[in-house]
């Protein structure tokens, strides 16, 4: 069996077709769904990356039936208004490429160890957004590598892993969006 990309899902509409939905597509009809209304698209790519890789990873498919896609969409596009129509500030970001250069070339441990010190200012914070950037060069730093490897996305996805694990840990999410990018 083939595998499809990361950034695209096969759904099958109620008359039995299949259509491919890239990344884009889904963010762009996310950016204007009546649930949520007129969002920037930059937040419509995080949701829409969010939700293929609910479909990818968390349920090994990369077909899915429309009302299921719906469903989930439905879902988030609820809880992502909640979070955006919120009156606590803004956001709390953090740069996961700035902890790997201060971790110093190759050192997981002491950049997980400074990771964890980073979430842990996220306790009493009361931001809806809580963003991470830079995932991309901070895995190449700890990764030691110039091209993206299978090493570089496994090292991707156990910091995506602790991330969800840490943020949710205690409730010290409080509710929030969580963005890595």
């Amino acid at each position: 069996m083939i595998e499809l990309r990361e950034d695209v899902i096969i759904v099958v509409r109620e008359d039995g077709r299949g259509a491919t939905v890239t990344l884009e597509q889904l963010a762009r009809y996310i950016s204007t769904h009546p649930t949520i209304g007129n969002i920037e698209l930059w937040v419509a790519r995080q949701i829409a990356h969010a939700v293929m890789h609910y479909f990818h990873s968390d349920l090994n498919r990369d077909v899915v039936e429309e009302t299921q896609l719906d469903e989930v969409l439905q879902q988030v596009l609820e809880c992502c208004c909640d979070v955006i129509d919120s009156d606590r500030p803004a956001s709390f970001c953090a740069d996961l490429r700035k902890l790997a250069v201060d971790a110093g070339y190759g050192f997981e441990l002491v950049f997980f160890k400074a990771l964890e010190r980073t979430v842990g200012q996220l306790r009493n914070h009361p931001a809806r957004l809580i963003q991470f950037t830079g995932l991309r060069p901070c895995v190449k730093l700890l990764a030691g590598k110039k091209n993206w490897t299978r090493d570089c996305s496994r090292l991707e996805t156990e910091i995506v892993d602790f991330l969800r694990c840490r943020v949710s840990a205690d409730g010290k999410s409080n509710g929030a969006l969580l963005v890595v990018r």
